[in-house]
């Protein structure tokens, strides 16, 4: 399990313990705790003053890079694990009759809500600009932030002349973090700022560059789809070996109702991408290696299982997301394998009820498990029915159930999640001090199945015409389009 997750789970158990121990009452909500807002990039902005200065076209490279998170560290951040580098080159044409001296705007933070002293990536680094091809000079001054909180935050300025009829490369590069949502980590690109050039942006691309092969399992391909793709959106979705990309014409990006957003949605034009934490589809690949090389392996199979819960996106509960899906199939048959090699082990058996034990949704009644947790807690019960982890978890699930129960459609706490002991050493045999006689354990005969684990075809996928559908889910560091939002930029 990614450092990551194991912080978030730590911190979860930690929350069960308090609300329980206050005696929670099943009625009230408890609100969320919002994820944290990073440093975001936006596109370059001209100044109030009307141009006729177009963008005719915009690339944006968006390339994510992987760290190592401090050692000394005890909580680690998604801007630990997480950072991204922006190239974005803009083509500009004066479509007028004169030539034009302006400052170009960008700004180097999208918001700043948490205050100046605190330890989070609040502004974009390492910002330069160029205008065809030359380096210039560039000052820091005061400018509104796009999230409205601040009347003053930094932005980046610098001038240009645009002659008559003529183009103007204009060329800016930074680095930024992203936001977690959910374990994953969420790329945003604003491209409603751009909205303040003369006209619309006649052509573009924004592409994030992965360090991974882009599956349906590691990035959320559908929900993108969905969103962006169809008969009333400008967008075009294609997915080759690492890239992610973005293709539009005559685009007039839409004013979104709120920028800090997490899921990409057909309300927006800005591109919103969740991705799976490296680090996290690093461990699923090399435990998926691991077990499809020792296929007899208990310890190799319950590895796989817990890098696959690892990866899984959660907030309160499980994301229904197509990703999630899969994640969730793959780590159920990864365990239901683990249980038919070792059928009696109560190890075993404890880490996959705990497995099965972490709410999967809201439902009358309370929280609803894994669907085959009745079975597998009672075959617990018969072989190890004073096994302290095992009575440890069932309490558990109870009191949970007990304080979600009353709550109302869309009131829901927040979701603990059972403590994760230290992966077991199976043995071929139930360690019990008796010897007990049962029936076969709640597990298939057969080597249970799971879909394929998907993979990225060479050529690129494109989908120009899938059904609009409403938002879907999501998360988001935001780096921004070249734009312009004069009702966002300097007041």
């Amino acid at each position: 399990m990614n450092r990551l997750s194991k912080t978030v789970m730590r911190a979860c158990c930690l929350t069960i313990c308090v609300l329980i121990a206050f005696h929670l009452s099943p009625s009230p909500a408890v609100a969320d705790v919002g994820p944290i807002w990073t440093a975001q990039g936006a596109d370059i902005a001209p100044g109030e003053e009307p141009t006729e200065v177009q963008m005719v076209s915009e690339t944006v490279m968006v390339t994510v890079e992987p760290l190592n998170p401090p050692a000394d560290e005890s909580w680690i951040r998604m801007d630990h694990l997480v950072a991204t580098h922006v190239d974005a080159t803009f083509q500009m044409r004066n479509q007028g009759s004169q030539t034009e001296a302006l400052e170009v705007w960008f700004p180097l933070t999208t918001g700043v809500e948490y205050g100046e002293n605190v330890p989070y990536p609040g502004q974009a680094e390492n910002f330069k600009a160029w205008v065809n091809g030359e380096p210039v000079e560039v000052e820091e001054a005061p400018g509104r932030d796009l999230l409205g909180i601040r009347d003053e935050v930094p932005w980046a300025k610098w001038s240009a002349m645009f002659p008559a009829g003529e183009d103007v490369e204009l060329r800016v590069t930074y680095d930024t973090h992203p936001v977690e949502w959910g374990g994953w980590a969420v790329g945003h690109y604003v491209l409603e700022t751009g909205a303040g050039w003369y006209g619309r942006i006649g052509e573009g691309s924004v592409t994030f560059r992965l360090p991974y092969e882009v599956t349906p399992m590691n990035v959320q391909l559908a929900e993108i789809r969905e969103a962006y793709t169809g008969p009333d959106r400008p967008f075009e979705i294609t997915v080759e070996g690492t890239d992610v990309t973005w293709h539009f014409t005559d685009l007039e990006p839409r004013p979104s109702e709120e920028l800090r957003t997490f899921e990409p949605s057909a309300k927006t034009d800005n591109v919103i991408l969740p991705m799976m934490e490296p680090s996290a589809w690093g461990e699923i690949e090399a435990a998926r290696a691991a077990a499809e090389e020792t296929p007899e392996s208990i310890e190799a199979q319950l590895r796989l299982a817990e890098a696959l819960e690892a990866g899984t996106q959660r907030v309160k509960f499980f994301l229904a997301t197509d990703a999630n899906t899969a994640l969730l199939e793959w780590t159920e048959a990864a365990y239901q394998r683990a249980l038919e090699l070792a059928p009696g082990d109560v190890d075993v058996l404890a880490t996959y009820l705990e497995w099965l034990a972490i709410p999967r949704h809201q439902e009358e009644g309370g929280a609803a498990v894994g669907e085959r947790y009745d079975t597998v807690l009672a075959r617990a019960r018969e072989l190890a029915p004073d096994d302290q982890r095992i009575v440890r978890i069932e309490r558990w699930v109870e009191d949970w159930q007990r304080a979600t129960s009353g709550n109302a459609a869309g009131q829901v706490t927040p979701t603990p999640t059972p403590s994760k002991a230290p992966s077991p050493t199976p043995t071929a045999t139930p360690s019990l001090t008796a010897t007990p006689t049962s029936p076969p354990p709640p597990t298939a005969t057969a080597t249970p199945t799971a879909p394929p684990m998907p993979t990225s075809t060479t050529a690129p996928t494109t989908t120009p015409n899938s059904p609009v559908m409403g938002g879907v889910c999501g998360g988001a560091f935001a780096l921004v389009g070249l734009v312009v939002a004069l009702q966002l930029s300097r007041r």
